[in-house]
């Protein structure tokens, strides 16, 4: 089984990596809002990252380089180098920042798109992991949404999974034939205070590799 993160931030692809090595996916080192990740698999990826669309937001109090379409946060793309700061030292990005790393960004992500769509319709059993940057559930008719958009891109043999923090749930649930697991979260001196403790993620992906083999597709 191979895992995939569907972001919301960097967590999942973090955890993937850490895990089984690094596999560049596009949502790994993305931050996606849902309606972002919907949009993208809508799309097929069709309009991402045009530079007209490119602006200058912040993300946890650094500037960062987002898609107005999407509002999807290219956190760790279009680095100035050397990199400068603001006065109360947190990163810069200026315009030109964007003009001159955009064709680098834009190639790495048309790569990682294309990658993406190649391996869910390649019959490879996965596993889909989204996590909400706040850690809540995502509702069963969200995980719905993303699961007929993954059909239609030809996704077959799969579960898809919801990483949160809601302690009045089990460790592990199901909902509407989705996963939902409990990861408990571990503040971590910056810049990794978003972080949850990787045993919570090495349990999941055990359970993940014991419980759902071919057969453990959704069922409809």
């Amino acid at each position: 089984m191979m895992f995939l993160s569907l972001g919301g931030n960097c967590v999942p692809g973090f955890q993937i990596e850490r895990k089984f090595g690094a596999d560049g996916m596009y949502f790994n080192y993305t931050v996606t809002p849902y309606q972002g990740l919907v949009r993208l698999l809508e799309s097929n990826f069709k309009g991402s990252l045009e530079k007209g669309n490119l602006a200058i937001g912040q993300w946890e109090g650094h500037d960062s380089v987002y898609d107005s379409t999407t509002n999807i946060f290219y956190h760790h793309d279009f680095l100035c180098s050397p990199e400068r700061h603001h006065a109360n030292g947190r990163r810069m990005i200026t315009p030109d920042d964007i003009s001159s790393y955009y064709h680098a960004v834009k190639s790495k992500y048309d790569y990682l798109a294309a990658k993406f769509l190649k391996t869910i319709a390649s019959g490879v059993p996965l596993a889909f992991i989204r996590r909400e940057y706040d850690g809540s559930c995502l509702d069963p008719a969200k995980m719905e949404r993303v699961d007929d958009l993954l059909r239609s891109l030809g996704a077959k043999n799969y579960r898809l999974i919801c990483v949160h923090h809601d302690s009045s749930l089990e460790w592990h649930s199901t909902h509407k034939g989705y996963d939902y697991f409990l990861a408990a979260y571990e503040t971590r001196p910056l810049p990794s205070a978003w972080a949850t403790k990787d045993e919570s993620w090495d349990a999941i992906f055990k359970f993940m590799a014991e419980h759902c083999g071919a057969d453990y597709a959704i069922a409809k």
